[in-house]
């Protein structure tokens, strides 16, 4: 299941930062050049990141599924 450091890094690859607690208030942002995501970004990615892992563990269900039928 992805994670808040999954999210930001999603959001801001190059960024430096450190999470306590997994928490958006946890986050210390050491990468005063490049804007801080918003806890409304950090959510709706996480979400994101969070239905393509549901979507990506169907499909592998369905290749498995499908290699095992042949």
């Amino acid at each position: 299941m992805p994670n808040i450091e999954n999210a930001i890094i999603a959001l801001q690859p190059k960024a430096e930062f450190t999470v306590c607690d997994g928490v958006y208030s946890g986050i210390g942002w050491l990468s005063p050049d490049i804007p801080k995501p918003t806890e409304d970004e950090v959510n709706a990615k996480l979400q994101e990141l969070a239905q393509k892992e549901k979507l990506n563990d169907c499909k592998q269900t369905a290749k498995d599924k499908l290699a095992a039928s042949d």
